[in-house]
């Protein structure tokens, strides 16, 4: 081979399916090599590669083949493009009708694609619209004097958020598996992995950069190496809840078969502290780190279950009628506040008296499913809305809302208590600047 026609050789090929501009080969010849070479790709089962080739051939000023629709609907099926790939299939039919080669293979297909196509179309159609809304939303923004700016997560539900020690990185939890994280200040995604099973709560080490991540399959510690790559170690089985300990050198994790476990993330070892009837469904430290609150089922109530960490002996316990969904300690640790399931209220109990009330934030009409708290605010997720509550007073002091708020899944308050982000089940983050109330 001539040297110059030895270097162009290897750039040719590189180029795969741009070839022709430098082969300026005839449309139907080019057409047949890429036919060609997606016959040899489906028969390898490389369905990307042969969706490129069947797509690159209907570029051409050439009639396409006979059966091109069809082998085109079976590589978009096995990319799960279902709805292209129905289309596809209904091109083909109406083409070539019933004399078609693939004509009951087609019909088989065809009846295969229509439920898969059909929630596809839905999910389309959904996301469509959350987009039109969104535009709107931006031209309306003025809505909510609160809202600071907002961020679409990864399109699954917000399960949880976290802000690191010093508010300048949040990490997001999602259902299907997914844990961002992001510059506070900015709103900017930094950091992206895979964790497995869907993220159920999260909890920041009060030291370091670190975040508990509890899913639906494993407990474990990540970090945020330079605030870019994410890293990150299983250190428990699936697990509902996770707590840091103030100091940041223990973690407790608990999971749906009532088991609460004390790990030393020095030593990666763990001991059974506390075992419970049902799944636990809250946990929290006190600031000071000497309680810790447990909530889990028992029977259709939950039982409510405060131990001083020295001793892990019991400082007070209270049975719920209804399930408790969250739970967290007042600044002082002599109140717990929690999500009454059965009376969709905040209720607040001391246990050291044992006094409860559950006049805080009643709405039956919208259940309330999550809580987070600053040093004098209390906030209150509900569907299309996050209430606050001044924690002295007990009033509702306002209300956060804006256009396409769907269910608020998740809450966090910034370290200076300044900014509070929500997260909804359509993965929507929202920063509200909650300084004025």
């Amino acid at each position: 081979m001539p040297t110059l026609l030895r270097l162009l050789a290897p750039a040719v090929l590189s180029l795969g399916l741009s070839a022709p501009a430098w082969a300026q080969l005839p449309p139907e010849i080019e057409l047949d090599r890429l036919n060609t070479r997606a016959a040899a790709a489906i028969e390898a089962r490389d369905w990307e590669g042969a969706l490129k080739a069947l797509d690159a051939m209907a570029k051409l000023d050439a009639a396409l083949p006979v059966n091109y629709h069809y082998h085109r609907a079976r590589a978009l099926a096995e990319l799960q493009r279902y709805l292209d790939a129905k289309k596809a299939l209904e091109t083909y039919l109406t083409q070539q009708g019933r004399q078609a080669r693939f004509y009951q293979q087609a019909l088989e297909m065809l009846g295969e694609l229509e439920a898969p196509a059909a929630q596809q179309a839905r999910e389309v159609a959904a996301r469509e619209a959350q987009e039109e809304a969104l535009r709107q939303h931006r031209e309306d923004e003025s809505r909510s004097r609160a809202l600071i700016r907002h961020q679409q997560g990864t399109g699954a539900g917000v399960a949880a958020l976290a802000f690191s020690p010093d508010g300048r990185l949040l990490a997001s939890g999602h259902r299907h598996g997914r844990l961002l994280v992001w510059n506070a200040e900015r709103a900017v995604r930094q950091a992206e992995g895979a964790v497995d099973g869907a993220v159920r709560s999260l909890a920041p080490n009060p030291v370091t950069r670190h975040v508990a991540v509890a899913t639906t399959k494993q407990a474990g510690v990540w970090t945020a190496v330079d605030g870019v790559e994410l890293r990150g170690s299983t250190l428990a089985q699936p697990t509902g809840r996770v707590a840091f300990s103030p100091d940041g050198l223990w973690m407790v994790t608990g999971g749906d078969d009532g088991q609460v476990r004390l790990w030393d993330l020095a030593e990666r070892s763990y001991q059974n502290l506390l075992k419970f009837k049902g799944p636990v469904t809250a946990l929290a430290y006190s600031d000071d780190g000497q309680q810790l609150l447990v909530a889990a089922r028992a029977g259709t109530g939950s039982e409510l279950s405060v131990r001083r960490t020295g001793s892990w002996a019991e400082a007070g316990a209270l049975l719920t009628r209804g399930e408790v969904a969250d739970a967290l300690f007042s600044a002082d640790g002599s109140t717990v506040y929690f999500l009454d399931g059965d009376s969709r209220a905040v209720g607040a109990w001391r246990p050291r008296d044992g006094k409860t009330w559950r006049r805080l934030a009643t709405d039956p009409k919208a259940a309330a499913n999550v809580l987070a708290r600053s040093a004098s605010l209390l906030a209150v997720g509900r569907a299309e809305r996050v209430e606050l509550y001044d924690l002295r007073s007990g009033q509702a002091v306002g209300r956060l809302v804006a256009p396409l708020v769907t269910s608020v899944q998740a809450l966090a308050f910034s370290p200076d208590g300044r900014t509070l982000v929500s997260g909804d089940q359509l993965g929507m983050l929202r920063w509200w600047n909650v300084s004025g109330f």
